[in-house]
């Protein structure tokens, strides 16, 4: 039965290229994760998820009304 439904999906081309098209939206997102960068202090670099979660807690310390 699920067989049935997927391939009633698939089988329109407007699907496929929105598939396509989601996945390599995904691929783009996952691979720019690494380009975030957080300096240190002491001039040491972090990158990538380390880096991210330096910058949202940043970003809240200075959350709130101005």
């Amino acid at each position: 039965m699920v067989r049935f439904e997927l391939k009633k999906i698939f089988v329109k081309m407007s699907s496929k290229i929105a598939l396509l098209f989601l996945l390599l939206f995904a691929a783009y997102s996952v691979s720019n994760a690494n380009y975030f960068v957080w300096i240190n202090q002491d001039d040491t670099e972090l990158t990538g998820r380390a880096a991210a979660k330096k910058l949202r807690e940043a970003e809240n310390e200075w959350y709130g009304p101005l």
